[in-house]
């Protein structure tokens, strides 16, 4: 059964193909004329950034879009999806579990990619650099490694101080824990790479930081798609965490990591000498606004479907859609105040 109703997933994929390529053509397309604009990097600078032109501090900033840093951080991510392949092969027959495996995969990938995309080709100002953004949504991918691991431990004194409260260690795992850690390792590689030049103002942290927290939600999503399914299963509930966690989950670490970049980003094109203080406060916004989220969706949004009888994150949406909207003026108004004072 379930892999009847996988398989009738991948034909309803086959059947949206044409439209899925064209989509991605035109991304491609719109690429490479981003791309071909600013050529920024020869082979040279691409394996050895640094320079006795630059600072210091932009020379550290440096490392972590170093493909020799990238090879380290795929190979910490190719560890996760190993562990997600390995799980599915025990719980599942081999068809089953590889079914299960690359449709997560995929649909894990397609969104986060699209949204990523998509802003920073809203990006006009300036043709910021695919070296960039290539490694910000590689570090949120592979943090999701170091998420996994500290959560993990931190859950521990709780499991042993309350372990029959299941109620309760859900409420630290999710409120506390996981906003606490998620938002400090996605920030950690955030604020680094915020110390390169390129990174001059609002526009610039809030991509920034979307990025990052898009990396993050494709392996994050990629975890709870291939390991809760259940046998039997209905496979409606399936592609309903599935487009619950496509839209609200990806956009909303896009949204809380691009808020502590907007902080980022606003200080530091005002703040040249201090701006590195906005970790701070921008750290605690990604927190709370995360803490809130799923706050919302453990209590309220759960009431709210024991009421009606299904899945109804109204407040959860409702958070996502008010951040979303404050976090696009503040990113539309900036990037039209560049444009138009370029010009003049």
């Amino acid at each position: 059964m379930l892999g009847a109703n996988l398989s009738l997933f991948f034909i309803i994929i086959l059947i949206l193909f044409p439209f899925i390529a064209l989509a991605l053509g035109s991304i491609v397309y719109l690429l490479s004329k981003r791309l071909m604009k600013k050529r920024k990097y020869t082979l040279k600078s691409l394996i050895w950034p640094f320079s006795f032109k630059q600072t210091i501090i932009e020379n550290l900033s440096d490392i972590f879009i170093n493909p020799f840093v990238w090879v380290f951080e795929i190979s910490l991510v190719s560890l996760v999806i190993l562990l997600i392949l390995i799980i599915d092969l025990v719980t599942f027959s081999l068809v089953d579990a590889l079914l299960i495996f690359f449709a997560s995969g995929i649909i894990a990938f397609i969104f986060p990619v699209i949204y990523g995309v998509s802003l920073w080709l809203l990006d006009f100002k300036e043709s910021e650099s695919f070296k960039i953004m290539f490694s910000l949504f590689l570090w949120g991918s592979c943090t999701a490694f170091f998420a996994i691991i500290i959560s993990t431990l931190l859950q521990i004194p709780f499991t042993v101080a309350l372990p029959s409260d299941t109620l309760a260690l859900t409420f630290f795992s999710m409120v506390l824990i996981a906003p606490i850690v998620e938002e400090t390792v996605k920030g950690a590689g955030l604020f680094v790479i915020a110390l390169n030049h390129e990174m001059k103002g609002v526009v610039d942290g809030i991509l920034y930081g979307a990025i990052v927290g898009f990396g993050f939600a494709f392996i994050e999503n990629w975890v709870y798609f291939a390991l809760n399914v259940n046998v039997p299963i209905l496979f409606e509930e399936w592609i309903l965490v599935v487009i619950l966690r496509s839209f609200l989950s990806a956009i909303g670490h896009g949204i809380f990591t691009g808020a502590m970049g907007g902080v980022l980003g606003f200080l530091k094109g005002r703040y040249s000498d201090s701006w590195f203080l906005g970790i701070v406060p921008g750290l605690v916004i990604a927190i709370l606004l995360h803490s809130m989220f799923n706050l919302s969706l453990l209590v309220f949004d759960s009431i709210i479907s024991e009421i009606v009888g299904f899945p109804l994150p109204l407040f959860a949406t409702g958070l996502i859609l008010v951040t979303f909207i404050v976090l696009s003026i503040i990113y539309g108004v900036n990037l039209l105040h560049v444009k138009f004072k370029v010009k003049s």
